[in-house]
């Protein structure tokens, strides 16, 4: 065993730092002092985040600690975060500081970045540096105010680190190429862009994941980390969808890549569209339930960003993943784990519709099978991409085809197709049309609940019906309603019909109508 080690900086500030297989108690008491980086094991006693035991690939540097031997590769196309918590048990006492931002020094082959503790320690408290890049937390170390001096002390070598002024740690740390994949499996780490006149695609090891950068999506050489989400895929969302995911992979890049190309993708059923094929990444994701299973044709693919509504993706045939994709066998079907490649090289598409028709039991309640378009979707950025059960979802639908701009009301209907013959509350179908760059609201239905594949609205209006499990709402094309954008005109135009359960969108339908206005009027 390795004898304890504690940083300590003295000028009413201290660093805590523990080397060993044992946790060190600061003078607090009640919180272990730890460390954790490539030279440095931590104990994780006190878990704050993820607390990664030690990294192979991260290392922290002098004045923090001595000089650490390194053999990987720097990385220097990274966005890393430094952020300070203040413990309190196992939890951060009051919300999180980041210090910042960080630089990098290419010639010095490290990060850098100085800490003010003038205005934000306490004396006696204990303090979590963490560094965290690509979602992932590599290291930190625990510090600890003290009231007198201006240094920052070992205790087990007796060894003196001065501050800067006598109130500034600088933090330093290197980072090599592998860190954000360290300890995780099938996890991709790879230096991508620019990409300015070819598109991009990268696939993770497995073949379980991959992601297609149109032409122009890379302006700098950034950090793509590719990894499998094992669970809470969508806990981050607010608020928390109501389903669970299955197959779920985190795709990242460091520095953060933010819609470069404008992507204005929309959730559908339908593939995108040119333009969105040109300005959006294409990520595709294998689900985890096989094509014979009952709800294989209820997933859809949801993108999960923290403190917002998870977002369903516009759907987009999937080429990098196609032939690499397992069959999950389920009950008394023996696939096995054989690929795509073993039943020729048609299209996922096809192949998944081929195998359902063959081996795919009834859906809930006999409605008709929504098949997939592809195993992958468009998005503008990334973040986690999963796999969802759904609820409920569309089937089918209509809207009444030619509407007058400000006149009566048409009608919009849906079929629903639900994945469990349990009660699903909180239910409405939400009207629009779109027309270039304008979008207005169209009508709602009443909210409604469905049990056993029968719907029933809260209230008896006659604007708003279900019978089964099909349910309807008066549709009407008319510039003054709120919200919108933009103006509608006489031509053609698209009707979308939005199933969303509280904030989370479920299932959209879309549909050709025409705007017109009656003989004689002027059109918008």
């Amino acid at each position: 065993m390795r004898p304890a080690r504690l940083l300590v900086v003295v000028a009413g500030f201290v660093l805590v730092a523990c080397q060993s297989d044992r946790p060190v108690t600061s003078h607090g008491g009640g919180i272990s002092a730890d460390i954790s980086d490539g030279a440095h094991q931590a104990n994780c006693l006190t878990a704050i985040g993820t607390c990664v035991p030690g990294n192979a690939h991260f290392f922290f540097l002098p004045p923090m600690v001595k000089a650490p031997t390194t053999t990987g590769t720097f990385n220097a196309s990274l966005a890393p975060s430094v952020t300070i918590c203040q413990l309190a048990g196992n939890a951060c006492g009051v919300p999180p500081i980041t210090v910042g931002p960080v630089q990098v020094d290419p010639a010095g082959q490290q990060y850098k970045v100085n800490w003010n503790t003038d205005a934000t320690v306490l004396v006696g408290q204990t303090y979590r540096i963490i560094v965290s890049t690509s979602g992932v937390e590599l290291g930190f170390a625990d510090v600890l105010p003290v009231t007198n001096g201006s240094q920052l002390k070992n205790i087990d070598t007796g060894e003196f680190i001065g501050l800067v002024d006598g109130r500034t740690l600088p933090i330093r740390f290197r980072i090599e190429q592998g860190a954000t994949c360290s300890g995780r499996t099938d996890c991709l780490e790879q230096i991508v862009g620019p990409n300015p006149n070819v598109h991009l695609d990268v696939t993770s090891p497995t073949l379980l994941a991959a992601v297609s950068f149109p032409a122009g999506y890379l302006t700098q050489a950034v950090t793509l980390t590719i990894a499998p989400v094992s669970g809470g895929c969508f806990a981050g969302s607010n608020p928390p969808p109501p389903f669970a995911d299955f197959g779920c992979f985190s795709f990242t890049t460091s520095p953060r890549v933010n819609n470069p190309l404008n992507c204005a993708a929309l959730p559908g059923e339908g593939p995108g569209t040119a333009d969105d094929i040109a300005r959006c990444a294409r990520v595709e994701v294998c689900p985890t339930l096989a094509p014979a299973d009952a709800n294989y044709h209820n997933l859809r693919l949801y993108k999960s960003d923290p403190g917002i509504p998870a977002a369903q993706l516009e759907e987009a045939s999937a080429t990098l993943i196609a032939t690499g994709c397992p069959f999950f066998p389920t009950g008394g079907t023996r696939l096995g784990m054989r690929r795509i490649t073993d039943l020729g090289l048609e299209r996922w598409h096809g192949v998944m519709n081929a195998i359902g028709r063959l081996l795919m039991p009834p859906p809930l309640f006999g409605a008709t099978a929504m098949s997939h378009n592809g195993l992958g979707g468009l998005t503008c950025c990334f973040s986690n991409i999963g796999w969802a059960l759904v609820p409920a979802h569309i089937s089918s639908g209509s809207v009444t085809s030619s509407l007058f701009i400000g006149g009566l009301e048409g009608t919009a209907a849906v079929d629903l197709t639900f994945a469990t013959a349990a009660p699903i509350t909180g239910l409405q179908l939400q009207g629009s049309i779109n027309q270039g760059s304008a979008r207005r609201t169209a009508g709602t239905s009443d909210l409604f609940s469905c049990t056993g594949g029968t719907c029933t609205t809260e209230n008896e209006v006659l604007s708003s019906r279900c019978t089964g499990a099909s349910c309807s709402f008066n549709f009407v094309a008319n510039n003054a309603l709120t919200p919108g954008t933009g103006t509608l005109t006489c031509g053609p135009a698209t009707a979308e019909v939005d199933l969303v359960q509280g904030a989370t969108l479920l299932s959209t339908f879309k549909t050709a109508i025409v705007l017109s206005v009656p003989d004689g009027a002027p059109c918008p």
